[in-house]
């Protein structure tokens, strides 16, 4: 009878530590999909710094686009039949490095000649 009681005994720690194994492994296994889904690569915290990197780059693409369209219209009154001659004017006299009367100069010795742009 004494065999019978050491039996029963063993079971129940057999039987406890099963179940606390699973529930330990369940748990960790919990602990870490929640960490990941926080952490990770896809996780909350890598969304909210690639949302703010977007928000960032657009700000950026749109003055880029600003500018782009600035050129553009410059661009294109240099392509039309009637060519802008205030446009023109100014740009052959930063080329040419000449002044027309009435122009008002200012000298610096640091500036760097239109033709070594």
């Amino acid at each position: 009878m004494l065999q019978d009681r050491g039996m029963v005994v063993r079971r129940r720690f057999q039987g406890f530590f099963l179940w606390l194994g699973l529930y330990a492994l369940a748990g960790s296994m919990s602990a870490y999909f929640i960490y990941h889904a926080h952490n990770g690569n896809r996780g909350i915290e890598s969304r909210e710094a690639l949302s703010q990197t977007l928000s960032e780059l657009e700000k950026n693409y749109n003055s880029l686009q600003v500018e782009k369209d600035r050129w553009q219209l410059r661009v294109d009154a240099l392509r039309q039949q009637h060519v802008d001659q205030d446009l023109l004017q100014e740009r052959s006299r930063v080329l040419l490095g000449r002044v027309q009367k009435g122009d008002v100069v200012i000298m610096n010795e640091n500036r760097v000649p239109p033709s070594a742009h």
